[in-house]
């Protein structure tokens, strides 16, 4: 995996904040330094200030910027997950590996809100150092 500088490019930042944003109203859950367990992000202001809460305790302040989001890669997909999408927004079975233009481009918006409701990563973020693989971490 490669590793993030201390200082993000800013369209790093962009990508980022967007995929965050993204995933709010799907409880995703982020990683700070200062804390080893998951937070799970409640809102992003304006000015930068993220709201998050542990499993237990009160909501607490963190930037943005400094958290990384737990995503699994495309590629942990598994065949029940395969098949639930071929079944709801493509014509055929897809065949063996899953691509995300491998069928119809109808109900675009459903197949992006479906991977975000399963937290993948479909934006890179893990290969570029800003999100970690949570394949295996049982955090969701």
């Amino acid at each position: 995996m490669k590793k993030v500088n201390s200082i993000m490019k800013q369209e790093d930042k962009e990508l980022l904040l967007k995929d965050l944003c993204s995933r709010l109203p799907y409880g995703i859950k982020v990683k700070i330094s200062s804390t080893e367990s998951p937070l799970t992000v409640l809102s992003i202001n304006t000015n930068g200030i993220t709201w998050v809460i542990k499993d237990t305790g009160y909501p607490f302040e963190i930037d943005w910027e400094n958290c990384k989001p737990f995503l699994f890669p495309l590629s942990s997909i598994t065949e029940e997950q395969h098949k639930e999408f071929y079944d709801k927004y493509c014509w055929s079975d897809g065949g063996d590996n899953f691509e995300m233009d491998s069928c119809s481009h109808y109900y675009a918006l459903e197949k992006f809100d479906w991977l975000l409701k399963n937290h993948f990563d479909y934006r890179g973020l893990i290969e570029k150092g800003l999100a970690i693989d949570a394949t295996n971490l049982n955090i969701y």
